[in-house]
């Protein structure tokens, strides 16, 4: 995007197209979260505008994405420290979209598995699922997640087998 001696200053247009492509990833990431699809929409909003206020801190010579998904993930661990403490994730309702098909029944079970894949994840150690959506929702490669994480490559690999592991378990103690 720049090289490393040109100043970084955009228009808003110029780094709303840039950023554009950034945002339905983003916007995965923030929702696994909150749970929640506004507060999810409320959290990218800011999310942006402090990427677009904070460009000059973007050091070029790194991945754009890893940068701003660290400013969703601070942004959305914020909103959840703020939630009322009665509410544990486990009883804030899921938002699963509405998947469209012909068949109602293909739909019913099509949500289902979703229910139980979210209700497995939930399951998981917190560093195993971080993982697992990283790569498998948010599509991150393994340089990425080691990037996000801060953590090398080779630990990226060993925590995803290991996540896999879990997850697999988690789903078959629910037949």
């Amino acid at each position: 995007m720049w090289n490393k001696t040109e100043e970084r200053t955009l228009n808003q247009q110029e780094f709303n197209s840039f950023i554009t492509p950034y945002i339905p990833r983003l916007y995965r990431s923030i929702l696994s979260m909150v749970r929640n699809a506004t507060d999810a929409e409320d959290i990218i909003q800011e999310a942006v505008m402090r990427a677009y206020t904070n460009i000059s801190r973007y050091d070029s010579s790194r991945p754009f994405y890893p940068w701003l998904l660290t400013i969703g993930r601070n942004l959305a661990r914020n909103f959840l420290s703020r939630r009322n403490s009665r509410e544990s994730s486990a009883e804030v309702p899921l938002d699963i979209p509405e998947i469209h098909s012909s068949n109602p029944e293909l739909s019913a079970i099509k949500r289902e598995e979703i229910r139980s894949l979210y209700k497995a994840l939930e399951e998981l150690s917190p560093e195993h699922r971080q993982i697992i959506e990283l790569k498998h929702f948010q599509e991150c490669s393994y340089n990425e997640i080691s990037e996000i994480l801060s953590i090398p490559r080779g630990t990226v690999m060993s925590r995803l087998y290991y996540a896999r592991k879990q997850l697999q378990a988690a789903l078959e103690s629910q037949e």
